[in-house]
């Protein structure tokens, strides 16, 4: 087991406990926005008024609107992980955004790969626009949008515990270092006895200035288990998620 990764570990527990796992403590969503003038409703609501108005001049400024809503949204979304200066730092583009939150289960792979192939119709192709496409586009656009919006609101910290009430499994997002801490196994005894609530085992730690791989699969798995933890996926869902990672 030693000569896992941080990764394969975390993954083999999971596979094993999931089963018996159960949440019973929740930490609170960060209460950081970015400090922007325009976000993404503002942009999607001036793609409106240009949809409604309906000339080639209005769906092209759409378009360019709606570009401005994906990237905001993404944008924020990042920052309230503490991600953005750090994606910013490597300047990373829009596709290679959207591939890191495919990559931690925000979108399915297939979904993004549906997406782009619009969008590369729309935003890259010379070709005056359609008001069928540009509709299309606009609602992925607001779906994407909203998906954002509700994952801003994941747990940063979860605690539960799985086989037996001395055996406890927490995650929590440290934000200022930009790190996930995954800890498991029995409480220390003694550390409760001092009214201290510790595990026996070292955690695993993930940080993303170290190894982005790493901190991506620790991220994935803290977005599938506070899916679960508020009941809004299986385990069995759980399961299929992370087998064959």
């Amino acid at each position: 087991m030693n000569d896992l990764t941080k990764s394969e570990r975390l993954r083999s527990f999971i596979l094993e406990n999931v089963d018996s796992l159960e949440f019973e403590a929740f930490g609170f969503p960060f209460d950081e926005v970015p400090d922007f003038e325009l976000h993404a409703r503002d942009y999607l609501q001036y793609a409106k008024e240009e949809i409604n108005r309906g000339a080639d001049i209005n769906l092209i400024n759409c378009i360019g609107n709606l570009k401005r809503a994906l990237d905001c949204q993404v944008d924020s979304y990042l920052h309230t992980f503490n991600l953005l200066d750090l994606v910013r730092g490597k300047n990373l583009g829009i596709d290679k955004k959207l591939e890191f939150l495919s990559k931690v289960g925000i979108f399915s792979s297939r979904s993004l790969s549906r997406f782009n192939t619009i969008r590369n119709k729309i935003e890259h192709e010379y070709k005056a626009p359609h008001i069928e496409d540009i509709d299309v586009y606009f609602d992925l656009i607001s779906a994407f949008t909203s998906i954002l919006e509700r994952e801003t609101l994941i747990h940063s910290e979860l605690e539960g515990f799985f086989n037996g009430i001395r055996n406890q499994f927490t995650i929590k997002y440290q934000r200022d270092q930009i790190c996930i801490e995954v800890n498991w196994g029995q409480y220390d005894e003694d550390a409760l006895k001092k009214g201290e609530v510790k595990l026996k085992n070292e955690p695993l730690i993930a940080c993303a200035k170290k190894d982005i791989d790493e901190f991506t699969f620790f991220f994935r798995v803290l977005n599938l288990m506070s899916l679960l933890a508020v009941r809004h996926s299986s385990r069995s869902y759980v399961k299929s998620q992370l087998k064959g990672i």
